[in-house]
């Protein structure tokens, strides 16, 4: 079953992947650095993949996946392998709850599907359900017989609940290969694992002893204390290793964690995470390793194995999110999940793996990313996986033991966080996939037999050329000598099946015969056109047969040798070694040419041979896959060190992880060759992690000039700069800093510094990182609103009522704003009456109005139309009385009385059309409490005939009124149940239709705003958009049906019970403000342009968004340039031609691409 669901499943280029033996490469020189535009959009690779060929892979097998290739391609393959980008006729989808309800009502669906993942933390439902039709936002993956991945989603596009769909990508592990009770870090090889030294001994190391030791003076000291968990995503682990075993995790049933992988045992995956390729038993090691062979950087955690590479070291996206649902499912169900290791990618991006990460980073458990191994600028790439959290996100280059950066390693100033150990690390491999090297440390208990171990001795005539082929070839064989002790040989091939290699005499090794039971080699292979690709070998040794001395193979389907640096090639010998001729054992290296081979030369080099009694399950690797769990140990290791795990508050606890990450981004020691291949600018330092840490930038937050800066490590007191220019800072925490953002200040990438002066007076203690910003133009007044002069009441003989808090409405004539409040009221000889405030925009003075005609007990609102004023006045009675009223002269009369049949008050009121327009409100309930209504009446200001229109869909107290184009626009207000209304009504003039919503606001606060008119649309201000107030202005474009967050705010604080009014090129604003109880009246305006008398005009434009709120290209908030860790920019140039794919599929992708910075 398995091999018929992904036998059509073409395989993504991957990363070139180099293999290193015992010997080390000595990678030399600097990572050139390219900075380029970011990416390219999800339309664009659909559009191109059938252009784009697929890379040349090298990744890890019984060699590695280049030599597997080989086999697979051109050698009988099996066609397990993946080519191309994507598996055909799959979509990962993100979908509503409306999705499953229609699709429950589909008799015939085209497609079936399954839940991924749910996005609702804090179910409850346990670590093993899931829902059959979630009620929420999910995660899916679709499955077509008949149609194209393309086909399904764009028809997915057009199906009700659904977010956004993308292939499932196909993903690789990429890495590449060199050369009992409480643990105490060590081990038999330990003195091979240079990343876990000290400085003293390896400059570049992880510093990791500082924890462990607990005499270093290190504020905290922990090997781990066994309950902290780190989930593998990867192909399995062996736990069968004994360096892994003790440290394996139970999930409650017996299993260390689950197989989601293509090679289970079912498409639904099974119980049993074995590793077969490799990949994932090494990077356990590197994290959590017991020191029986070999010690990992928290030898006394839990190990969670998540497969989700199958036995070739490829897999789908969508394993990788089953996985993320696994681990979050048992977060929540208790377990101590704290990290999980990411050591594998694509070539593209996927918002879905994006949402699944910052899933579990809401949970509190951190994802850590390789970078890849192309030795590529990922700030100018596209990769995978990727987060957008960066509280709860690393991503990791390779460094090697000097502290140089590797010379394969991926980079980005922008989109990696740091470097860690990645070159020549030992650690632990299958023990199927035992390793006998030709050398191992003295005293080491591996009972290995070293014959010729530098290859010096070597007789000229033991050697000779072996050629099986009729055709024209060659074999050169180059012996050892002092310069270069490896023996070599190249080979040139006429045809495929030609098989060419060498025959080795060893000469007499009965002394080892009893304890040989393996053979093995150090050697690699290049070819000249730089292929990257391994290749398959055949090894033979020679025994005695029926008839005399023959060869017998004693290699696999599958040995293979390493391109690049000589890696370790391992055979055994048990099933023939009492027939091998030891008195004069011989071996033959073959290699059977493929097609791959023609009019080239392969180079093979021999560093070393030995025969063994065991093998060793361990290896040296090399990789960002090596790097990142390095830096996943660590954050295990300072959770258990910080005791993270006793912290009993979910929410707490998440917040404790973010900061241990915070700690190793900036904890690093730092090199002038990575100041800008990643934001630290440095490589792993646990010493400074937990004694010093760098500043850490987080995120940042802007409205208008005004920006908040939060993070870590700010200390108490230091400067901030942008592009090198300081900064006015208002307010300086050690996690938060309030600035201004210079007039002027252009859109784009910024780079922001935070210097913690405190800490180091000499300016070393710096952290920074690259922001996007809005644009602030020196003309645009500031982040706030401008403050006008507020009323002197007392001055004007203005009382106010007892309660003082009642809703203002406000209206614009004849050069002048009134102000009305059921509150204003003056004496006057027949005692008290309703007064309006004015006041005159010219003299900027304010005044008041006496409106002796109504009661000092009515409740009004106030309308502007020409030079008169509309009053509302709400009687008890249940009548409405509309005033007509001209300021200058006083002159009033009644223009319509409303029999409404029962009395309310807090309506909207406005003037648009000829008409006046009465909506919603409030009436008071037998129990004192306000009871939200629907009413909605028109009168007609020539005739003062009224009409009640149909009702509002939902009732609503104080709602925001506009008019524009002739329609009647209601939005807000507060609804039945206490909150702010979002929906939003439109009367074309004959029925009422469905506008946008308005965009998602702070729940607990007053549910009024103030709003106007403005050509084509309305504007509304005064609700908080969240609790830091990121904005509270918005802007609603009736055409085009959106909502857009503007760059100003009215004030720092809530401004209650607001109402607006526009006149001249103005908007005003006016409403009160409680500052530590001190309540006050406070009257704002904002400028607009290209206004015509009376109304109309615009506001400044800012990027528009939709109904959720969200910028419909990024999803993130209008007005914010909040960082989210590592994405992709896309250039203008390709924009032009995404916008040419999208617009004739516009339904079946999201452009995506992001204003800021990282996964």
């Amino acid at each position: 079953m398995i091999a018929s669901m992904y036998g059509d499943i073409v395989r993504l280029g991957l990363y070139s992947e180099v293999f290193q033996g015992m010997v080390s490469l000595g990678w030399e020189g600097k990572v050139r650095v390219q900075k380029r535009w970011l990416g390219l959009s999800l339309a664009l690779f659909l559009a191109f993949q059938t252009a784009l060929p697929a890379a040349a892979a090298d990744v890890e097998g019984v060699g590695n996946v280049s030599s597997q290739e080989d086999a697979l391609s051109e050698d009988g393959g099996t066609g397990k392998e993946y080519e191309g980008e994507y598996a055909e006729g799959r979509a990962i989808v993100k979908v509503s709850g409306e999705f499953f309800q229609r699709r429950a009502r589909r008799s015939a669906p085209s497609f079936v599907y399954e839940t991924l993942m749910e996005l609702d933390s804090g179910s409850g439902k346990g670590a093993g359900f899931r829902s059959a039709s979630p009620a929420g936002d999910s995660i899916v993956l679709v499955r077509s017989d008949s149609m194209s991945t393309e086909e399904l989603i764009q028809s997915l596009g057009e199906q009700p609940g659904v977010e956004y769909a993308e292939p499932d990508y196909v993903i690789r592990a990429y890495s590449v290969q060199p050369a009992v009770s409480v643990n105490e870090p060590g081990g038999v090889y330990f003195g091979w694992q240079w990343h876990l030294q000290s400085r003293d001994e390896a400059a570049g190391s992880t510093n990791v002893p500082y924890i462990w030791d607990e005499n270093s003076g290190s504020p905290v000291h922990s090997t781990g204390t066994g309950t902290a968990v780190v989930a593998v995503l990867d192909s399995g682990i062996d736990y069968t290793n004994p360096d892994l075993a003790p440290n394996m995790w139970d999930d409650g049933t017996g299993s260390c964690g689950y197989d989601f992988s293509p090679s289970a045992e079912s498409p639904e995956g099974d119980a049993d995470p074995m590793d077969v390729y490799g990949h994932g038993t090494h990077v356990a090691g590197i994290i959590g390793a017991v020191e029986q062979g070999v010690s990992g950087m928290a030898p006394n955690i839990k190990l969670a194995a998540l497969k989700v590479l199958g036995d070739d070291g490829s897999g789908l996206l969508s394993a990788g999110i089953r996985a993320y649902d696994y681990i979050c499912r048992h977060k929540e169900a208790g377990a101590d999940i704290v990290a999980a290791n990411n050591s594998w990618g694509g070539h593209a991006p996927s918002k879905a793996l994006e949402e699944a990460v910052d899933h579990a980073g809401q949970l509190g458990i951190i994802s850590v990313m390789a970078s890849g191994n192309e030795g590529q600028d990922n700030d100018a790439s596209i990769q995978l996986p990727e987060s957008g959290n960066p509280l709860a996100s690393l991503t990791v280059n390779a460094s090697d033991r000097e502290g140089r950066a590797a010379a394969f390693s991926n980079f980005g100033q922008i989109n990696t966080d740091l470097y860690a150990p990645g070159v020549d690390i030992f650690s632990t491999y299958p023990v199927a996939k035992g390793t006998a090297y030709p050398v191992f440390p003295s005293g080491d208990a591996n009972p290995a037999v070293v014959y010729n171990a530098d290859m010096t001795v070597l007789e000229g005539d033991s050697v000779e050329a072996v050629e099986e082929s009729g055709s024209a070839n060659s074999v050169t064989l180059s012996l050892p000598s002092a310069e270069d002790p490896s023996l070599r040989w190249e080979t040139r091939a006429g045809a495929v099946g030609d098989t060419l290699g060498l025959q080795w005499a060893l000469g007499d090794m009965r002394v080892f015969r009893d304890r040989a039971n393996y053979l093995g080699l150090t050697m690699g292979v290049t070819d000249e056109v730089q292929s990257e690709r391994g290749r398959l070998i055949k090894i033979q040794v020679q025994i005695n047969g029926e008839n005399g001395p023959v060869w017998a193979d004693v290699s696999t389907a599958d040995t293979s040798v390493e391109y690049g640096a000589p890696g370790p090639v391992t055979v055994s010998l048990r099933d023939v070694k009492d027939s091998v001729i030891w008195e004069d054992f011989r071996i033959r290296i073959l290699r059977t040419a493929a097609q791959l081979d023609l009019d080239q030369s392969l180079s093979f080099r021999l560093e070393g041979l030995l025969l063994a009694e065991e093998t060793a399950p361990y290896r040296f690797l090399s990789g960002t896959s090596m790097a990142a769990p390095a830096v996943t140990g660590a954050v295990a290791l300072l959770s258990d060190a910080y005791g993270v795990s006793g912290i009993e508050d979910p929410e707490e606890q998440a917040q404790a992880m973010y900061e241990i990450r915070a700690r190793l981004a900036g904890g690093v020691t730092r090199t002038e060759e990575m100041s800008d291949t990643c934001v630290s600018g440095g490589y792993l330092d646990l010493e400074k992690a937990v004694t010093t840490p760098y500043p850490v930038l987080d995120e940042l937050t802007q409205q208008g000039n005004r920006g908040i800066l939060k993070g870590y490590f700010f200390g108490s007191e230091g400067t901030l700069t942008m592009d090198g220019e300081e900064l006015r800072v208002s307010e300086w925490t050690d996690t938060q800093i309030t600035f201004t953002l210079p007039a002027g200040t252009a859109e784009g990438m910024h780079v922001f510094r935070v210097t913690d002066t405190e800490t180091a007076a000499d300016g070393s203690q710096y952290g920074q990182d690259h922001f996007q910003t809005e644009a602030v133009s020196p003309s645009a007044g500031g982040e706030l609103f401008e403050k006008l002069s507020s009323p002197d009441l007392t001055q004007l003989g203005v009382e106010l009522g007892f309660e003082q808090i009642n809703p203002v409405s406000a209206a614009a004539v004849n050069g002048k704003v009134y102000v009305a409040s059921d509150e204003f009221k003056a004496l006057s000889d027949s005692g008290e009456i309703r007064v309006l405030l004015a006041y005159d925009t010219v003299s900027e003075t304010w005044s008041k109005a006496e409106l002796p005609f109504i009661g000092a007990d009515r409740l009004i609102q106030i309308a502007a139309s020409g030079d008169r004023l509309y009053i509302l006045e709400n009687a008890e009675t249940g009548i409405l009385v509309v005033h007509s009223y001209d300021p200058l002269s006083g002159d009033t009369e009644v223009l319509s009385e409303i029999n409404t049949g029962e009395p309310f008050y807090n309506s909207g009121f406005i003037y648009g059309g000829d008409s006046l327009w009465i909506a919603g409100g409030a009436r008071l309930s037998y129990a004192e409490t306000q009871e939200s209504v629907a009413y909605v009446f028109r009168v007609d200001v020539k005739t003062g005939m009224s009409q009640e229109l149909p009702s509002l869909d939902v009732a609503r107290s104080t709602p925001s009124l506009g008019f524009s184009g002739g329609k009647l626009i209601v939005t807000g207000g507060e609804n039945p149940d206490g909150q702010w209304e979002s929906t939003t009504q439109i009367w074309d003039g004959s029925a009422w239709m469905q506008g946008a919503s308005f965009p998602e606001v702070y729940d607990n606060q007053v549910n009024m705003a103030a709003s106007g008119s403005f050509g084509g649309g309305m504007i509304v201000s005064g609700m908080l958009s969240d609790r830091d107030h990121t904005g509270d202005t918005w802007m609603y474009d009736v055409q085009a049906g959106t909502w857009t967050m503007q760059p100003q705010r009215l004030d720092d604080t809530k401004v209650l019970w607001a109402g607006g009014a526009v006149g001249g090129d103005h908007f005003y604003v006016f409403g009160l403000t409680n500052v530590g109880n001190d309540i006050e009246y406070m009257f704002y305006r904002l400028k607009v342009q290209d206004t015509a008398p009376g109304g109309g005009g615009t506001v400044p434009e800012t990027p528009s968004s939709d109904a959720a709120g969200k910028n419909p290209q990024s999803g993130t908030e209008d007005g914010r340039a909040v960082k989210t860790g590592d994405a992709d920019l896309t250039a203008a140039v390709l924009l032009m031609l995404t916008a040419g794919i999208a617009a004739s599929s516009s339904t079946a992708f999201e452009i995506i691409w992001s204003r800021k910075r990282r996964r």
